[in-house]
């Protein structure tokens, strides 16, 4: 299932099947993407301990680990929360052709369910993207 939803940042498309989400956005099928998890627990990376503690209070940033894996922890109290929590870690990426502007349209045609909250459907300020290094830290974003 792919899922529209608004985001804490954008507009969305969420799914377990990270595969479906590339073809859908007609990318390449391999193409890494952003994993948000309800908790630190569902996460599939180990945080170098140099930068645990910037993680764990940081919020509406995507996080690229070490390893290349890039999760967003949301933020606690949200209704985004509350969806994710339902699958504890879901991949995510923003609702437009890869390349392209967001239509709302073709948005609503490729997703197989709308998830209305209390927010209409916006575009905001993207989030912040910060990489890991093993004792070094980069803003991509």
């Amino acid at each position: 299932m792919i899922y529209l939803k608004q985001t804490l940042t954008t507009v969305g498309f969420l799914s377990v099947d990270k595969h479906r989400l590339n073809s859908t956005k007609h990318r390449n099928k391999e193409q890494p993407l952003l994993q948000e998890v309800s908790g630190f627990a569902e996460l599939s990376a180990r945080i170098p301990k140099i930068h645990r503690k910037l993680v764990r209070n940081i919020s509406q940033t995507t996080i690229i680990a070490p390893n290349s894996y890039s999760f967003r922890v949301v933020s606690k109290g949200t209704a985004h929360e509350k969806f994710i929590q339902k699958f504890t870690a879901i991949y995510s990426t923003s609702a437009n052709k890869h390349g392209e502007k967001f239509d709302m349209d073709w948005a609503k045609t490729k997703a197989d369910i709308v998830v209305y909250d209390r927010q209409d459907f916006v575009e905001l300020e993207p989030s912040t993207i910060i990489k890991l290094g093993k004792t070094k830290l980069k803003r991509i974003r």
